[in-house]
C-alpha cells in the first residue's frame, strides 16, 4: 500500500464516520429549527442589551430574547424552534454605552457565530 492509497482509505474512512453520525451535509441536533447561533460579545468595556431581527430588507423587527445582557468577553446561545421559511436576516445588537451594531443578508442557516467586536 503506497502513500496515497493509505491517505483515500483515511479520508473515505473519515467521511463514512461523518455521514453515519448525521454531519455532513445536515444540521446537529442542536441546530433544530436551522436558525441557532452563539453571540460572542468581545468588547472588554461593553455589555449587549437587546437584540433584533427581521427578515432581510424588511421592517418586520422582532426582539430576541437573549437570554438576558451579553456581558463583555461573553456570549449566549440564541435558539429556535419551528420551521424555517427563510434563511437571510438583519440583525441589530444594542450596547449599553449606546452604540448600534448591525448586521445585513445574514444566512442565519450557515452561521454559527455573530460577533461584537
Amino acid at each position: 500500500m503506497n502513500i496515497s492509497t493509505i491517505k483515500k482509505s483515511i479520508l473515505g474512512l473519515s467521511f463514512l464516520a461523518a455521514t453515519a453520525l448525521g454531519t455532513v451535509g445536515t444540521a446537529s441536533a442542536s441546530h433544530l429549527s436551522g436558525l441557532d447561533f452563539r453571540l460572542d460579545n468581545y468588547k472588554y468595556d461593553s455589555t449587549l442589551e437587546t437584540l433584533k431581527m427581521a427578515p432581510a430588507g424588511t421592517d418586520a423587527w422582532m426582539t430576541l430574547h437573549i437570554g438576558g445582557p451579553v456581558d463583555p468577553r461573553s456570549y449566549h446561545t440564541v435558539t429556535f424552534s419551528g420551521s424555517v421559511d427563510n434563511c437571510y436576516y438583519d440583525l441589530v445588537g444594542k450596547m449599553d454605552d449606546g452604540s448600534v451594531y448591525t448586521w445585513h443578508n445574514i444566512d442565519l442557516c450557515h452561521t454559527t457565530d455573530l460577533t461584537v467586536r
